[in-house]
């Protein structure tokens, strides 16, 4: 089933528009507005292409929130590999959500990951990609290179 199809929406539309269309569809089958004996079945149908739709704008809108903080804090952090200045501006222009994941970040890199004779933990290659600029700005600083 068709989900952007049966609502007559664009595959990457946006909730606003999903929730319009939907409440458009609504009116013409909803059982209690249509005297058709499939009412009741092709409201169904809507509705759950509705729910479907809403996940999928949902996920995505999640998807490019996590893409854009993750790029502002390889932003930052590259930038303060680079600084040379001592004072507090290092996270002008960013949103409060993306200082607080920079912070995650910088936390989970403080960790060591654990390590076991029969398995490894894994870690995310972002968080391993943050503990290598922090490496690289540490040895800076200490005149290594």
């Amino acid at each position: 089933m068709n989900h952007n199809q049966i609502l007559g929406v664009s595959a990457n539309a946006p909730k606003e528009e999903i929730q319009q269309a939907f409440r458009k569809a609504a009116l013409e089958t909803h059982p209690d507005h249509s005297d058709s004996p499939e009412a009741a079945e092709a409201f169904a149908r809507i509705k759950e292409a509705r729910d479907e739709l809403m996940k999928r704008a949902d996920a995505s809108v999640e998807h490019d929130t996590v893409q854009h903080s993750t790029a502002a804090a390889v932003n930052a952090t590259s930038n303060a590999a680079y600084s040379t200045s001592t004072d507090d501006s290092l996270f002008d222009g960013f949103t409060p959500e993306e200082v607080v994941y920079i912070q995650k970040l910088d936390r989970m890199a403080a960790q060591k990951p654990k390590r076991s004779l029969f398995h490894r933990v894994k870690e995310s290659a972002e968080v391993r990609r943050h503990r290598n600029k922090i490496n690289t700005v540490n040895r800076r600083i200490n005149g290594q290179y």
